[in-house]
């Protein structure tokens, strides 16, 4: 199978480039109160984070154990059906990676990993539940069955998975916002061709 989709630009890329000018004062903000060098230290830990998460649920998958428990009893309910595959648009040109589809009594569930230094509020999850919302259309318009969504949290020094739930509805509003962002990272291209 050709993967003509990598000639589309990623969703990391696209919500990149069209982060608010709030969202980017604010991280301004907050580098210069922690100091630059440890908040390079945050994010490399952060980026640390991401990959141990991804090898303990890519050992879950194959052994059925892991070295991580919080993980091991988290999945543990579910069948790991896909494990960090490539989903794409064709309608609105963009591709990314999602983390897994799980599913349990039948149903099927798009899942995204993230880990934290803090426990969440469903109001401040950022870009995250947008990214999913493009993951999930992506993965219907190519005729995968997708019941419901989640992002889950593995947050410093809890012991339990902290996870927020999203119905179709609720993604849809995200997925929109996601489609009013593409359309803007096109204009930005535009404008520096044209610059």
């Amino acid at each position: 199978m050709s993967k003509h989709y990598l000639s589309y630009p990623s969703i990391s890329k696209i919500l990149k480039a069209t982060e608010s000018e709030e969202a980017k004062a604010n991280l301004q903000r907050w580098a210069e109160s922690v100091g630059m060098e440890k908040a390079e230290q945050i994010r490399q830990s952060a980026m640390e984070r991401g990959r141990v998460i991804d090898a303990n649920v890519s050992e879950y998958h194959v052994t059925g154990d892991c070295p991580n428990a919080i993980i091991k009893t988290y999945l543990s309910p579910f069948k790991i059906e896909q494990i960090e595959q490539d989903c794409w648009s064709d309608t609105h040109k963009y591709f990314g990676r999602f983390d897994q589809l799980l599913s349990k009594n039948e149903r099927i569930i798009l899942n995204d990993f993230k880990g934290s230094g803090k426990t969440k509020q469903k109001q401040w999850l950022g870009d995250n539940p947008v990214q999913l919302s493009a993951y999930f259309f992506a993965l219907l318009e190519q005729g995968q069955k997708v019941d419901y969504a989640q992002l889950s949290y593995l947050v410093d020094g809890k012991t339990e998975v902290q996870y927020f739930v999203f119905a179709p509805y609720e993604l849809k509003k995200y997925y929109e916002e996601f489609i009013e962002r593409r359309e803007q990272y096109e204009s930005i291209l535009r404008s520096q061709i044209t610059a």
